[in-house]
């Protein structure tokens, strides 16, 4: 599951809005990080969001039950993933 990675795109699309095509680079670092945030909110993952520059970055932080070595005892592992995606520059 790349829930990171996918909230990171969600997020650098919205630097990369209406604002860089008309040629307005103005860019809002709150609209990506809703944007990840609602991401990782539809799909029930807890996790943060952080923007540099065109940089949005995602980190989440899940307990996984193993699957198969799950059946045999193997306690919850906690798995943290972090992924980072760039918004599209544009203008004129």
């Amino acid at each position: 599951d790349r829930a990171a990675a996918q909230a990171a795109r969600a997020g650098a699309d919205q630097l990369a809005g209406p604002g860089h095509r008309d040629g307005n680079n103005d860019v809002s670092a709150s609209q990506a990080i809703t944007a990840a945030t609602n991401y990782l909110t539809a799909a029930g993952i807890q996790g943060s969001v952080t923007v540099t520059g065109q940089t949005v970055t995602v980190t989440v932080h899940r307990v996984v039950q193993p699957r198969i070595l799950g059946a045999f005892g193997m306690p919850t592992i906690n798995v943290t993933e972090t992924e980072s995606a760039q918004g599209i520059q544009g203008g004129p």
